[in-house]
């Protein structure tokens, strides 16, 4: 789809069928899509303009973003299941020259925050809104834009360029060996750094079949469309994989499963392993590095809850870290984003020789594989001695599936570790114990909390901000004296 010509002329003659629900678009009907936005918004110049594009649809999220590429705009592409003040947030700080979104999701007559409307036609799916303020940092860059983040004040947003976005699709292309023949269901937003980059393009590259679902689509239904269309690859976040796995999907033809979004769970990678004899691809750090992911080799019957497998093709990963001692997981690849936009400049992402430090710990062991044991930022330091929150969560994930450690500071500015566990019962005893002969003292958690489930955000992570806020408790529990007080 990319490259020196129009996305159009990439697509003519090509096998490309994009399906969602009962409609099924050929390569050539999505051309005439195109073509036929580029007749509604004839009166625009969007030539080097900054677009923003806010859709529940993903198939008209496709086609618009192929229309805009062509008119060589920068796309930002917005989650409208973050709600409305992150979006407006978004606006204010990045200033977009038009806007593209759904009806169903702003009030079509609300003009609080938005300039003249171009268009204004009841039968028209979408509305174009321009704005008062242009942003000229963005003219001349052809390329998305996409928001790591809906929780900040402003969301951080990530510039990748063509040329990325490319070298991304390359990588996974290699890796996957995706072809003609595949057909893959999208359970994730177009929109979404991965479900574009390392996910959508590739396979309309290669004239695959897409198959978009709208969000929150049951597990019911998403079993019925893996069975009946001859589902080959899934994009799917791990909670959709886990209501999978509980729907008792077939999956015996579907030969990759890609996941990105959080982290997933050793439980539910031994669990598909065992049941399906299969595993899913663990796509890591795809905000800022796009391909820079992970596999899990065809052998691998249990995994380390640390191992994020071995790097896709086209990649360097480098790490000075042993299994004893955590170092900085550093990236090199064609693939890195452009940068990070920062009021009036784009901030680069990597050094003078190409390399991207993550924010992530951990080692290379000797097969190659990656083991991601904690954040820079999350390093629990007390008394100048660091640990990482994965050592607490390692041990309690022997006994309960989910855990979450963080630091907290007491007014006085002493450290110390909170455990959060997920669970319909706990042992506090028993788990005590375990904690006692693998901790120092002054790193046993100072308190428990416990959930019936974890708290999760619009993209499925657990929300660390409501985990601190502790509305969502169950239980709680103290070290007092050695043992756990429940209070």
């Amino acid at each position: 789809m990319l490259g020196e010509t129009h996305i159009k002329d990439k697509m003519r003659g090509s096998s490309l069928r994009i399906q969602r629900e009962d409609m099924i678009y050929s390569s050539q009907e999505i051309i005439e899509q195109i073509e036929l936005w580029g007749k509604k918004l004839a009166e625009i110049n969007l030539r080097n303009k900054l677009v923003g594009v806010c859709l529940n649809d993903s198939v008209l999220q496709f086609v618009l973003s192929a229309f805009l590429w062509d008119s060589e705009s920068s796309i930002m592409f917005l989650n409208p299941n973050n709600g409305k003040e992150y979006v407006e947030r978004v606006v204010e700080n990045y200033k977009p020259h038009f806007m593209i979104y759904d009806r169903t999701f702003y009030v079509k007559n609300d003009e609080a925050w938005m300039g003249k409307k171009i268009i204004d036609n009841p039968e028209d799916e979408v509305i174009v809104c321009s704005f008062e303020k242009g942003n000229e940092l963005m003219e001349s860059r052809k390329g998305c834009i996409f928001f790591t983040s809906g929780t900040t004040d402003v969301p951080k947003a990530v510039l990748r360029s063509e040329k990325n976005i490319r070298n991304d699709a390359l990588s996974n292309i290699n890796s996957f060996d995706i072809t003609a023949e595949d057909k893959l269901l999208v359970t994730v937003p177009f929109g979404h750094v991965y479900g574009l980059g390392s996910g959508v393009i590739p396979f309309a590259m290669q004239g695959a079949t897409i198959i978009f679902v709208p969000a929150l689509y049951s597990a019911k239904k998403l079993k019925r469309i893996i069975e009946n269309d001859k589902v080959t690859c899934i994009i799917a976040s791990p909670m959709t994989y886990q209501e999978l796995l509980i729907a008792d999907a077939d999956l015996s033809g579907c030969r990759l499963m890609l996941s990105a979004g959080s982290k997933l769970s050793n439980a539910l990678i031994e669990q598909f392993y065992e049941k399906y004899h299969k595993n899913i691809n663990n796509m890591y750090g795809s905000s800022e590095t796009g391909a820079i992911a992970t596999l899990y080799g065809d052998d691998n019957t249990r995994v380390d809850n640390t191992n994020c497998g071995k790097a896709m093709e086209l990649i360097e990963v480098f790490c000075d870290g042993t299994a004893e001692r955590d170092g900085v997981i550093r990236i090199k690849s064609d693939s890195i984003a452009d940068g990070i936009l920062k009021d009036d400049h784009i901030e680069p992402l990597t050094d003078s020789d190409g390399w991207l430090e993550m924010n992530d710990m951990g080692f290379i062991d000797e097969k190659g594989h990656i083991h991601l044991n904690c954040r820079k930022d999350d390093m629990i330091n007390i008394g100048g001695e660091k640990l990482s929150p994965q050592t607490i969560e390692r041990i309690v994930d022997k006994f309960y599936e989910q855990s979450v450690v963080l630091a907290e500071i007491k007014e006085d500015g002493t450290v110390y570790p909170v455990l959060h566990v997920a669970a319909n019962e706990i042992d506090v005893d028993v788990l005590a114990e375990e904690m006692k002969k693998r901790l120092s003292y002054k790193f046993m958690p100072r308190r428990i909390f416990v959930y019936d489930e974890f708290p999760r955000n619009s993209n499925g992570k657990i929300d660390r901000n409501r985990l601190r806020g502790g509305n969502d408790r169950s239980r709680e529990y103290e070290f007092r004296n050695l043992k756990y007080i429940q209070r």
